[in-house]
This record gives C-alpha cells, sequence and structure tokens, in this order.
C-alpha cells in the first residue's frame, strides 16, 4: 500500500519561546498570588514553588506539575491588591 503523501506551502511566521523551569514557577507563582489579591514580592509572602508529578489516571500514568504554595502571614499585615 503506497501512501498519499500531500504538502502544501504557506507563508508563515513560527514564534517560539523556551522558558527554564525556575522562571516558570516565577510566572504561576505571580499568577497565583494575584488571584488571591497578594503581592508575591511582599515581605508578608513567602512562595514555595517546585515540580512534582500528579497521579493523572487510575492507570497510574504520572504527569509532571508545577505545585505552588503562597504563604501569607497575617502578622505582618501584606498589601492588599486593588481590584
Amino acid at each position: 500500500m503506497e501512501p498519499k503523501i500531500r504538502a502544501e506551502r504557506q507563508d508563515r511566521t513560527v514564534h517560539k519561546a523556551t522558558f527554564y523551569e525556575a522562571d516558570l514557577h516565577h510566572l504561576v507563582a505571580e499568577a497565583v498570588a494575584e488571584a488571591i489579591g497578594v503581592y508575591a514580592d511582599d515581605p508578608a509572602v513567602k512562595i514555595h514553588a517546585y515540580t512534582s508529578s500528579h497521579q493523572a489516571t487510575s492507570l497510574d500514568i504520572s504527569r509532571p506539575c508545577v505545585e505552588i504554595e503562597v504563604i501569607v502571614d497575617h502578622t505582618k499585615e501584606p498589601r492588599a491588591r486593588r481590584t
């Protein structure tokens, strides 16, 4: 059996970006902090970000994921974000 191969030429631009793991952790941590209404760089806020594996299915397939913990020290009164 001979496969039918078809090619099309298109004018296009491919945009690529490379992110290092630490940069991804920082980006996701910033987004999580913003979502809960605090600044990630506030002295009352501590961020723990790490890559883990997540049990994705009952078939024991694990997938890498980024875990973000935002710890707010309420004794230090963090700056609230304006929404």
